[in-house]
Order: structure tokens, then C-alpha cells, then sequence
């Protein structure tokens, strides 16, 4: 048995695993969206007035986001984000917790909106304005 179906056995694992994944996923977009921006985390800090060090936990996910503040880190990046669901799988195998990672994202720059959607670990590579965005799962 892996350690990922290890941790996913439990009620409780299956949680964390879960919380995990989410900030993992929406703070390596932000990191992304900012790598192709050319935006760094000092300036990032300065849109947001916040700490460099602040910015520092969002990003490697130390920091216990609200809904607010991962807004806000868009609004600051000049994105909308748009999480959606998919529910869970019933059975036992190890299949039963991969999910979907959707996206909506609207560059006000240009003011289109794409939108991606990415299974398992497969790759997007979403063409926008400002260059290529890579989402990975």
C-alpha cells in the first residue's frame, strides 16, 4: 500500500490530505501567475500592503488563508479566481481522491477570460496575453 493510500485510508487523513492539496494548488497558481508576470514578492507585498514575509507564507502555505486573502493576491495580480467542486469518488481504490482542479482566470489586463480545467496530473498550458500560463496538478 502507498503512503498516500496510507493516509487516505482514514476519514481524518482523507481531510488533511485534501486541505493540503487546495493550498498547494492555489498558492503554486499564484506563484505562476506571478513567474509569468514578471511580478516579484516584494512588489506583491507592496500591492498588498503586506510584509515581504507575509507573502513568503502564502506562497509556500504556512500561512492559514481565508477566502479573503486569496482573492485579494489575485485582485493584486490582476486575476479573478474562480474555484469550483467535484465530488468524491465512493470506492476503495486508489483512484478514490483524485480530483479536478478548476479554473477560471480573467486577465484585466486584456480582458479575456480563460478557462482550464486539469485531471490528475495532467498538464494545462493555457495561451493568455501576457505569455504562456502552466497549471500543473
Amino acid at each position: 500500500m502507498s503512503l498516500r493510500s496510507e493516509i487516505l485510508a482514514s476519514p481524518e487523513g482523507a481531510r488533511i490530505w485534501h486541505q493540503e492539496r487546495t493550498l498547494f494548488e492555489t498558492a503554486n497558481l499564484m506563484c505562476q501567475i506571478m513567474n509569468e508576470s514578471g511580478v516579484t514578492r516584494s512588489e506583491l507585498a507592496d500591492r498588498l500592503g503586506k510584509s515581504k514575509g507575509h507573502i513568503t507564507q502564502i506562497l509556500d502555505g504556512t500561512a492559514n488563508l481565508t477566502l479573503r486573502t486569496v482573492s485579494d493576491v489575485f485582485f493584486a495580480l490582476g486575476c479573478e479566481f474562480h474555484p469550483s467542486q467535484v465530488r468524491l469518488k465512493d470506492d476503495e481504490s486508489d483512484e478514490v481522491f483524485q480530483t479536478q482542479f478548476h479554473f477560471n482566470i480573467t486577465d484585466f489586463n486584456a480582458g479575456t477570460e480563460v478557462t482550464s480545467l486539469c485531471r490528475n496530473d495532467e498538464r494545462a498550458v493555457v495561451d493568455m496575453p501576457s505569455g504562456l500560463l502552466n497549471v500543473g496538478v
